[in-house]
């Protein structure tokens, strides 16, 4: 019964994204098309990987036998059925009628100007902060370690202020994306904007970030060309490949006990020969295990959170040194509630969830319909945004959130909404700065030195 509900899903998905792909105004680098994705891989090919090595858990000191809890498994994936089903057919449909439009993008060279100095000036202060390890004494293959635990690296060097000083990095992105698309519609070149960026976050450790941050370049280079050209997959399938892959092998995996005394190489030639291991064998993509655990739960029926975590998530970005016992959102109570020992003996974070289950803990079985109704209302905002574009930081914004909702299904509200904030403050700035009062039509520039419109 698991393996047909597992067919199930991946051919909805699947009808999901190929219709994506066709009908979205920026194709494989839409939102639908990247939850789709992102669901595949968490409720197709990880229950697969579960019934191939018959075992699941969320994490390695409480990995069980899959034998014994078919039934459970069973349950999980009608649920995650249940959930797709109610997120993928309505997003079907408007994907079907919905014809995308593409408005005259406006510009300013003062708007221009603005851009450019905030992103130079995050620029450097990033830089700088940057700098400090290597100030301190650390080598290169020292730092690199030290990214292997980036979930400290902050504390390490900054204390309790690490979470603010973090902030800045996602300032200095957003303001890149907002850059690079003045530049492509400015017929200017982009390398130079994107080589940093990529350099700057390589730094930080964090690969989703590099990868996101390249979602939301490719989803404005296909709106602005109007097509979508085989050269951008080959250069993102490439950046998977380095950012995804390599980087990953080089500042985590080669860290692991099991892999000491190995060359970088030997490791990962050994992750090459078993792609599907890398991708769903870790703990990254454990979503159908977390639902498990959740489903197999008898309190759950008499403990529902009832939204606390969701309110939780208006506190976020408030740093937890100016408020030590603010609220913690849902990957946080699934840990302490599920896996306690997690803490205990190790130094990261909470386990991942996702938003099925915390929807789930909230609401019971009802969370199921809540969480479908709100990935598929959040996605189908993006989706009919992108058809009312008229400026570049219209266009920003909404590339930037591009890849948002399969983060948020990946994971918690509470997390993503203090990385959306911190991603959109700058361009919810220049949108409130740059409010224009002009009444005329817009229209679109010819020429780089030929601008006649307001940005709104």
């Amino acid at each position: 019964m698991g393996s047909i509900i597992i067919l199930y899903n991946f051919i909805v998905l699947s009808v999901l994204l190929y219709i994506a792909v066709e009908k979205s105004i920026i194709s494989i680098f839409s939102p639908a098309a990247i939850s789709a994705i992102g669901l595949i891989i968490m409720y197709v090919l990880r229950p697969i990987y579960i019934l191939q090595t018959g075992f699941w858990g969320g994490t390695p000191l409480l990995v069980k036998s899959v034998n014994g809890h078919t039934g459970l498994f069973t349950e999980a994936m009608l649920v995650s059925a249940l959930f797709i089903s109610i997120f993928s057919f309505p997003l079907i449909l408007f994907l079907l009628k919905h014809k995308p439009e593409r408005k005259k993008i406006a510009i300013t060279p003062r708007f221009i100007r603005a851009t450019n100095q905030i992103n130079s000036i995050l620029l450097f202060s990033s830089l700088i902060i940057l700098s400090i390890p290597f100030l301190r004494g650390y080598t290169l293959s020292g730092y690199l370690q030290l990214l292997s635990t980036r979930s400290i690296m902050f504390k390490t060097f900054f204390g309790d202020f690490g979470a603010f000083v973090e902030v800045f990095f996602f300032l200095y992105t957003s303001s890149a994306i907002v850059k690079i698309v003045n530049d492509l519609v400015c017929k200017k070149s982009i390398v130079l904007t994107i080589v940093l960026v990529v350099l700057v976050l390589m730094l930080l450790g964090g690969r989703s970030n590099i990868l996101f941050f390249l979602i939301s370049v490719g989803g404005a280079k296909i709106y602005l060309s109007k097509k979508l050209n085989t050269s951008y997959i080959i250069y993102f399938g490439i950046a998977v490949f380095i950012f995804g892959i390599s980087y990953r092998v080089l500042t985590r995996d080669l860290y692991f006990q099991n892999n000491q005394g190995k060359e970088a190489s030997e490791v990962l030639l050994e992750t090459l020969s078993k792609p599907h291991e890398f991708l769903v064998g870790g703990f990254d993509f454990v979503q159908t295990d977390a639902l498990m655990t959740v489903i197999a739960d008898e309190r759950l029926q008499k403990n529902h959170l009832y939204g606390s975590t969701i309110v939780a998530c208006l506190t976020s970005p408030i740093p937890r040194v100016m408020w030590p016992d603010k609220p913690k959102g849902a990957m946080t109570y699934f840990t302490k509630v599920y896996y306690p020992s997690h803490f205990t003996h190790t130094e990261g974070g909470e386990l991942v969830a996702s938003w099925l289950v915390e929807s789930i803990l909230n609401f019971g079985y009802f969370g199921i319909i809540f969480a479908g109704l709100t990935m598929l209302y959040f996605v189908y905002v993006v989706e009919k945004g992108l058809s009312k574009c008229r400026s570049t930081l219209d266009l920003a914004i909404l590339c930037i959130v591009t890849p948002r909702p399969f983060n948020i299904m990946k994971s918690d509200l509470f997390n993503n909404f203090m990385a959306i904030v911190k991603v959109l403050f700058i361009p919810v700035l220049l949108k409130f700065r740059f409010k224009f009062k002009q009444k005329r039509p817009i229209a679109p520039f010819s020429r780089v030195q030929n601008y006649s419109v307001k940005i709104n």
